[in-house]
């Protein structure tokens, strides 16, 4: 799949979304149009929507740039030798010769937890694709699990995700996703005793009849995490400041992406905004959330102490 098939279906919509991505469509990477060029996954599944490290870079940098109205940007993101491009990790033509370092800003623990929740969706649609026998015993239903039922869902190893696999590939083969019980709901039933993990954890799944059978797993219920993400980002910021003192000699600019879907129910950007770090050596820091909020920092100022108080955070209307 490319930009060009998902616009050519519609999946980004009428509207801003739709423009933007017509946009980027016509970016060029290494000579060849962006609107064409394959996604490719983190796995390698085609279940798997999350892209790899390098297309990522691309596509935050594509994004940002779009929707600050530059067109037909050609970026490059590999040597003359073939080699992928290091510190910074793409070089864009604006038209002024300028280096990209692109990074996510989420923190380490949320972003494991992500990963684990993810590798054991991907796995469980790639069985269903492979498996004839498994794929028969999900049959024609859309199957979503919630791996807790609390506020504090605990992280997920590698080891536990790869137990609650097996637990979950036990109870679709059982097909025990069509056996809830008469006083369950059938959108969020218990996980009974013969899954212990799952039980213990508090699980819940929901089923119901669908054309194009699916396993979605999702973290369970979630709080909306009101800490430091402001300083997080900074974190990350400085982390990467330190490191672009020896970046190739080519003025460069950062671009951070709060990758993290809660980010519509913070004011984390509009925090940094205010808060207002320096970027150098960086010339320019543009940081921007999933809501499209985006803020340029070009401060110089002197090292900021993170442990200063973040502005109060204000009720979403």
């Amino acid at each position: 799949m490319t930009i060009d098939d998902f616009l050519a279906r519609g999946i980004y919509g009428a509207g801003n979304d739709e423009r933007i991505y017509r946009r980027i469509a016509e970016f060029t990477v290494d000579g060849e149009r962006l609107g064409a060029i394959p996604f490719d996954s983190v796995s390698g599944s085609r279940n798997d929507p999350r892209l790899s490290d390098r297309r990522a870079e691309i596509q935050s940098a594509a994004y940002t740039l779009a929707r600050l109205g530059y067109q037909r940007v050609p970026l490059i993101s590999r040597s003359a030798e073939g080699a992928k491009l290091e510190s910074p990790d793409l070089d864009a033509f604006l038209p002024e010769h300028t280096g990209l370092e692109v990074a996510e800003g989420i923190g380490q623990i949320i972003k494991a937890r992500e990963m684990e929740i993810s590798n054991l969706e991907v796995a469980l649609l790639d069985r269903r694709d492979a498996d004839p026998s498994f794929s028969a015993a999900l049959g024609a239903v859309s199957l979503w699990v919630d791996l807790a039922s609390d506020l504090t869902a605990p992280r997920i190893t590698k080891s536990e995700r790869k137990s609650i696999d097996a637990e979950l590939q036990r109870f679709i083969r059982s097909r025990a996703h069509f056996q809830i019980a008469d006083d369950d709901d059938p959108d969020f039933a218990a996980f009974p005793p013969a899954y212990p993990l799952l039980h213990k954890r508090g699980a819940h799944f929901g089923c119901r009849p669908s054309a194009f059978p699916h396993i979605g797993i999702r973290g369970g219920a979630e709080a909306v995490d009101t800490s430091d993400t402001a300083g997080t980002a900074i974190a990350i910021l400085n982390k990467h400041r330190n490191a672009a003192r020896k970046y190739r000699p080519v003025p460069t600019w950062m671009i951070m992406f709060l990758s993290e879907w809660v980010e519509f129910a913070r004011d984390t950007v509009p925090a940094i905004a205010q808060l207002n770090p320096p970027i150098d050596p960086f010339v320019r820091c543009y940081v921007s959330d999933i809501v499209g909020r985006t803020v340029l920092l070009q401060s110089q100022q002197s090292p900021l102490d993170l442990t200063a108080e973040l502005p109060p955070r204000k009720e979403l209307p």
